[in-house]
């Protein structure tokens, strides 16, 4: 399972949400987190529909959010290992 995370090192909120997606990633064995830094790659993040970050996506699920916590991160990736 691939997870797209599009963040910035220059917000603070990106960084608790990796932190958070990093630790829920230890749970998931085959869980891979693909970092986008949106201020390197502005188009890539444009281009997938992302207007707001922290994001995350996989497939055509999107979680995005002013603040993303520990819960809201850890529930999206429960539905994505149920579907």
């Amino acid at each position: 399972m691939e997870i797209t995370f599009y963040q910035s090192a220059l917000c603070p909120r990106c960084r608790m949400a990796g932190m958070a997606l990093r630790e829920i990633q230890k749970e998931y064995g085959d869980l891979v987190i693909r970092e986008i830094e949106v201020m390197a790659q502005p188009h890539a993040a444009l281009k997938a529909g992302i207007r707001m970050i922290p994001a995350l996506t996989a497939g055509d699920r999107k979680l995005a959010g002013f603040i993303l916590t520990r819960q809201k991160i850890r529930e999206f990736v429960a539905t994505l290992y149920r579907l």
